[in-house]
Parts: C-alpha cells; structure tokens; sequence
C-alpha cells in the first residue's frame, strides 16, 4: 500500500509538468511563429523553431508517464486493500 500511495503521489508532482511542458509549447510557438513563417519541425535548421515541437513531446511523454503512474498507483492500493 505505501509503494501505491508513492506512485499516486509522484502522479501529482509530474502531472503539472506536463501542463508546463503544454504552456511552453503555445509560448514558444506564439513567439516564434513569425521567426519562422509558421514552419515547426524538430529537425528543423533553426533551434528556435525546434522548440515548440520539443515542447510537445516532453507534455505528452509526461502526461502519459503520470496517467500511468496514477493507474498503477490505484492497481497497487486496490490490491493492498483487498488483502487485508
């Protein structure tokens, strides 16, 4: 039971990352749209118009990492209780 309140716990520390991860992308994109005509790849030439793309892999991985960790977070709780 302690290891599932731990990963519910680290669920919600990196849950707001991923909404970091998130504002940065629309920041970087609105700040670099006219630098780059509109134009965002992750290879592209230019770093500044890298970024936002960059941002967006790194709010998804999290969110995905923290939905998971929730879950089995849950899973782990839910087994400890049923045990006793």
């Amino acid at each position: 039971m302690k290891s599932g309140f731990t990963l519910v716990i680290l669920s919600f520390i990196l849950f707001p990352a991923a909404l970091w991860g998130l504002a940065w992308y629309f920041s970087s994109a609105h700040v670099a749209n006219e630098f780059c005509q509109g134009d965002f790849s992750v290879f592209h030439e230019h770093v500044r118009c890298q970024k936002p793309h960059i941002a967006l892999w790194i709010s998804t991985v999290s969110a995905f990492i923290s939905f998971f960790m929730l879950g089995w977070g849950a899973k782990n709780i839910r087994r400890a209780n049923k045990k006793k």
